[in-house]
């Protein structure tokens, strides 16, 4: 351990209430061994109604963030913890929120030329979206504020869509986004502190990159660098960082994207 990297009193937030969960613990761990590896001293405290009594008692140097999706990416801890006085890792409150929104943050990435799919808000308890309010079809379905892809539905015709938003009245998020669905190649671009560090090319073994093509199955196949031309990964690259400074983010982001190397399209920021 030099002086420039002194040991810090870390307390890591895993697993928490959302639908990401699962995910969530996996990535504590990792990150509780990658900081106890370079010399930390590391509590990890897995968040409920006692965060700010617990957080007391660690009285930690700083929060690694290590949650995902509702409560963890959405600016809600983000915001308990500025209450709260800790630094913590990552983007901040109205980065966070906007960057979880993908309605709102489409019409952001849109003011800066970054291109968006065809696409339309559907709200649970409204009337279900007539075929002049659609975008093109086939269409993807996903709710505007989790991440991993939870809730991810692929239609190809007005009645499979029907079906869908049917089954979104009785359970799940209140809002969902309608894009039409993109053939190509997805790819992710990694940004830390305005810089960017690498892209990745991720490749299904079959249909759409969903939670179980990412979590589950294990058969998804990833290519670092991706299997493109540098001028489209360069193209992706420039789009990912004027993504990252519209919302204003900081430290670590992962912005995706799909492409067919003529047309791109930005999925969503990821803080």
């Amino acid at each position: 351990m030099t002086t420039q990297n002194p040991s810090l009193k870390i307390t890591v937030l895993s697993g928490g209430p959302s639908a990401e969960r699962d995910v969530s613990l996996q990535t504590g761990a990792a990150i509780i061994e990658a900081l106890q590896q370079l010399g930390h001293r590391v509590e990890v405290i897995d968040p409920d109604h006692r965060l700010f009594d617990r957080l007391s008692e660690t009285n930690p140097d700083l929060v690694f963030i290590a949650l995902h999706g509702t409560y963890g990416e959405d600016g809600v801890i983000q915001g308990c913890l500025e209450w709260f006085g800790v630094p913590y890792t990552g983007s901040g409150v109205k980065s966070s929120a906007i960057a979880m929104d993908k309605a709102l943050s489409r019409t952001l990435f849109e003011s800066v030329q970054i291109p968006v799919a065809a696409g339309a808000v559907w709200r649970v308890g409204s009337a279900l979206p007539t075929p002049q309010e659609l975008p093109p079809k086939p269409w993807i379905v996903k709710p505007t504020n989790e991440g991993s892809s939870v809730g991810l539905d692929q239609c190809s015709t007005g009645a499979q869509l029907a079906q869908v938003l049917s089954n979104k009245e009785t359970s799940g998020p209140r809002e969902w986004l309608i894009e039409s669905f993109i053939e190509g190649v997805e790819v992710s671009v990694v940004i830390f502190n305005h810089e960017i560090w690498g892209s990745v090319e991720i490749a299904p073994s079959q249909g759409i990159y969903d939670f179980d093509a990412k979590y589950v199955r294990g058969d998804t196949q990833y290519y670092c660098p991706p299997r493109l031309p540098s001028e489209v990964i360069s193209r992706l690259e420039d789009y990912a960082l004027r993504a990252y400074k519209v919302l204003e983010c900081e430290g670590v982001c992962r912005v995706d994207f799909i492409t067919d190397q003529s047309c791109d399209i930005v999925l969503e920021l990821n803080t």
